[in-house]
């Protein structure tokens, strides 16, 4: 199994809230060991639930939840290769979508667009599903890479948005991907959609977040001690006081390390996205060295042709009448003699 693979169809599930990190859902109390033994010893990498239906992978800090098709609709698919979306996408990519035309938003019937693109990329993609108008709609999206913006891009307001996005990601070094996955994990930053995250990735709103080295309560207890200095109360362990630290600071502990923010992100991104990453608009506009459509004079109904053709012949007689008379022609001698 390709774990990176795996990963790009794992994300966290706030509304069950199965994790040790800030959103996890009051009462409950996960682990990876707990998990484990709840299920009755089961060895499986990937459980179903009942409950709603939904698969998920345990893994040391939270219950992820698992989003690849199941088996059965994978087979129907390499049986049917015409429902197999065109153009399969590049792993090399931040974000792929899946277009569709208007009204059949099946991924499985749409083709995939590698972002970033261009206008002619999206051109090409519109072609394919043949959206001659230029219409289409976004059936799918993923992060190839970050599992963790997965559920944020459904929130994008559109192609270019996403494209924007796209670029960003693009233009970052490992180390700025990793302190993003770590910060949204965390939860800390209260980014909920693409808008924020975008304004997260502006500037050195990244480094407004500290990311410690550490992975448990108990590690982070004996850091303030060490390294802080602080005075741990009389009676409380190292666990309890990281705990502590980790509320007072709103932080999160996370499989990345321990994130807290330190200073206020500064808003930048106010929705307004930059025309270098626009590509709908040029991708559908008309094309003027093409031919253009000749205007049809429209049709007449039959009815409307007849009476058209009623008025017409009452004005030609109508005509006729208010003419003068004509005297009489003159017969000729030989028609006299007859």
């Amino acid at each position: 199994m390709d774990a990176r693979y795996e990963m790009r169809n794992m994300r966290s599930d706030h509304e069950l809230g199965l994790s040790k990190y800030a959103w996890k859902k009051t009462g409950t109390d996960y682990s990876h060991e707990g998990f484990y033994a709840a299920s009755g010893g089961c060895d499986a990498d990937i459980f179903h639930c009942i409950e709603n239906g939904r698969l998920y992978v345990p893994t040391t800090n939270e219950l992820f939840q698992y989003t690849e098709p199941p088996f059965r609709e994978k087979a129907a698919q390499a049986k049917n290769p015409r429902q197999v979306p065109h153009e399969e996408p590049s792993a090399q990519s931040p974000i792929v979508v899946c277009l569709s035309t208007v009204g059949n938003a099946d991924k499985n019937r749409g083709t995939w667009l590698s972002l970033p693109a261009d206008a002619d990329g999206l051109r090409k993609a519109l072609s394919r599903i043949g959206a001659k108008d230029g219409k289409s709609a976004i059936a799918a999206a993923k992060g190839m890479d970050e599992a963790a913006i997965d559920a944020l891009l459904p929130t994008a307001s559109g192609l270019d948005e996403l494209n924007m996005l796209s670029h960003l990601l693009k233009g970052m070094e490992n180390w700025e991907i990793g302190r993003m996955e770590a910060i949204l994990r965390s939860g800390v930053s209260g980014v909920s959609d693409v808008p924020g995250l975008i304004n997260l990735l502006l500037e050195d709103n990244l480094s407004r977040f500290a990311i410690l080295d550490l992975y448990s309560h108990e590690e982070l207890g004996r850091f303030r001690e060490t390294v802080d200095g602080d005075d741990i109360p009389e009676g409380v362990d190292y666990a309890e006081y990281g705990r502590q630290c980790e509320a007072e600071e709103k932080g999160a502990i996370t499989d990345l390390g321990y994130v807290y923010q330190r200073f206020s992100i500064t808003p930048i991104y106010n929705n307004e996205i930059d025309e270098k990453y626009k590509i709908v608009e040029a991708a559908t506009a008309t094309d003027p060295h093409l031919p253009q459509k000749v205007s049809k004079r429209p049709k007449t109904s039959v009815l409307a042709a007849l009476d058209d053709a009623k008025q017409e012949a009452a004005q030609i007689n109508a005509a006729r009448t208010d003419q003068p008379d004509k005297p009489p022609r003159r017969r000729s001698g030989q028609e006299q003699g007859d």
